[in-house]
């Protein structure tokens, strides 16, 4: 345990630039998988200008153009999620907490933060906790790192759960065996862990798909510990 380049498993950088003559800060998660000091990965996706957001992301945008050899300032933040390893966990600066199950609900980029403490789970073999990940996007392109999910699942099937699901279901491919449409009681009874006082379950997106979608169905399913990045 212990996370990505001491920030612990949850923390995130503050990424600053100058951008159009005004200092732009944004955060990031890291999702590396080096244990060694000093080096992290970011997973950044590039919002490029579009009809409805003529701008685009312009810190992603900034980051997508940058070469091998660049730099870029950045400071960490541990965040109010920290995972320690081995199932113990704190959120903000309250008491150590334990769970057997983790949860982690995601859409878009927000599977940046669940990423981060997945690999930090399953890369220690002591670390029994079980795993579970529903990852919702609109289609089958926008699921990022999925490869890396996808590898991670085959190799620890034991202890990692994944599912996706997306919205725009004609855009599926023909061998798409996952589900399709927003997110719904039956998925998070299938594919997020049972309620229990050992059972957390995180959430990491858009506003409409964590309190309106997410959230009140997690509450009638009985769930209680639930956590929101």
């Amino acid at each position: 345990g212990g996370g990505v380049g001491g920030l612990g498993g949850g923390g995130h950088v503050m990424v600053s630039a100058e951008l159009n003559g005004r200092k732009t800060t944004r955060a990031y998660t890291p999702i590396a998988c080096d244990t060694q000091q000093g080096h992290l990965d970011l997973l950044v996706k590039v919002y490029n200008p579009s009809p409805d957001f003529p701008e685009g992301g312009p810190m992603s945008q900034y980051l997508g153009k940058r070469a091998v050899g660049d730099s870029v300032t950045l400071r960490a933040n541990k965040g109010e999620f920290c995972y320690l390893g081995r199932g113990s966990y704190r959120i903000a600066e309250g008491t150590l907490r334990k769970a057997s199950s983790l949860g982690f609900l995601c859409a878009g980029s927000g599977i940046t933060p669940a990423l981060q403490i997945i690999q930090d789970i399953l890369r220690d073999p002591n670390d029994e906790t079980e795993v579970w990940l529903l990852y919702c996007n609109k289609t089958e392109r926008d699921i990022l790192a999925r490869e890396m999910i996808d590898d991670l699942a085959e190799r620890h099937s034991k202890r990692f759960v994944r599912w996706y699901t997306i919205t725009h279901a004609q855009s599926r491919s023909h061998d798409w065996r996952y589900s399709t449409g927003r997110v719904t009681e039956w998925m998070l009874t299938l594919f997020m862990p049972p309620p229990d006082t050992e059972t957390c379950i995180t959430m990491c997106g858009p506003y409409g798909f964590v309190d309106e979608c997410c959230l009140p169905m997690l509450e009638d399913i009985g769930h209680s510990n639930i956590f929101t990045f």
